[in-house]
């Protein structure tokens, strides 16, 4: 009888906890779907896509994009690494008549310099 009181003890012990848990759960989606929605409206009030600012120079750098987006040419963006290339390249082409098309990205490497250049191409270390 003691053994069965322990096990009934236990399994509502159990469900207290899930149930608290649950409802921790819950809470924390209901903040996470407010503070996505806060998000998503602050991302929308810019003109700029995954772009996000207001300063001069993203301004100036979203005209670029306007200015050279609608012909049908390719574009070189060059930068050095982390100051958001792919960020101009998807604002490039999402603004572009190829939009509907694929992005074709190629990543350029770093030039060998000209010393060591016809070393590689013949063999040598």
């Amino acid at each position: 009888m003691l053994a069965t009181c322990r096990q009934i003890s236990d399994h509502l012990a159990a469900a207290i906890a899930n149930a608290q848990s649950l409802d921790e759960i819950d809470t924390l989606r209901r903040r996470l779907e407010r503070e996505n929605e806060y998000l998503r409206d602050k991302v929308g009030q810019t003109k700029f896509g995954e772009l996000v600012g207001h300063s001069d120079a993203l301004q100036a750098t979203v005209r670029q994009i306007d200015l050279v987006a609608p012909p049908d040419s390719s574009v070189l963006i060059l930068g050095e690494s982390g100051t958001g290339k792919a960020l101009i390249a998807r604002a490039l082409h999402r603004r572009s008549d190829r939009r509907d098309r694929p992005l074709i990205k190629v990543k350029r490497t770093k030039r060998l310099p000209s010393s060591n250049r016809r070393d590689r191409g013949s063999g040598f270390d």
